[in-house]
């Protein structure tokens, strides 16, 4: 009778011991991948209208986990219009300095100062931007308009 009770508690306390390895190794994180955490830069938008340039909010541009960029845009509280849907785009001026639209970036809340695109798209290739190419570029302006003027801009 003793060595039933032995093997009995010799092999519950296998299988707890097996159970609590086995309740360890099914942990969620192992199966579960990691949030991608691209890079992204932040720009400030001025308004010019003073004839000085006073800040007026904030753009950032996220890159996404195939290499394309996102845009978020802020206008500051003095620079919103309730009611109002300002247009965002993305400029380089030509050789002639015609300026030309490198990418709409939609609407922009004018009472609530926000809008954003996701991905960015190219207004002459009509395909994704990528991140890296989009924060390496040299004379592109970001201008939030209110119609005919600009609300605000600023240069990436």
């Amino acid at each position: 009778m003793k060595n039933w009770f032995l093997s009995g508690v010799v092999k519950w306390t296998v299988l707890s011991v097996l159970a609590l390895f086995f309740v360890a190794g099914c942990g969620k994180d192992e199966d579960t991948p990691p949030l991608f955490q691209g890079q992204s830069k932040t720009y400030i938008l001025y308004n010019y209208s003073t004839g000085s340039p006073v800040e007026a909010g904030s753009f950032t541009f996220t890159e996404l986990q195939n290499g394309g960029a996102s845009a978020a845009i802020n206008v500051s509280t003095g620079y919103r219009v309730a009611g109002v849907k300002f247009k965002a785009t993305i400029t380089v001026a030509d050789a002639q300095g015609v300026e030309l639209v490198y990418a709409d970036l939609g609407d922009v809340d004018g009472t609530l100062g926000t809008g954003a695109k996701n991905p960015i798209i190219s207004s002459g290739t009509n395909t994704p931007i990528k991140y890296n190419d989009l924060i390496s570029k040299v004379g592109y302006t970001l201008k939030v308009m209110n119609g005919n003027n600009v609300q605000a801009k600023g240069t990436i």
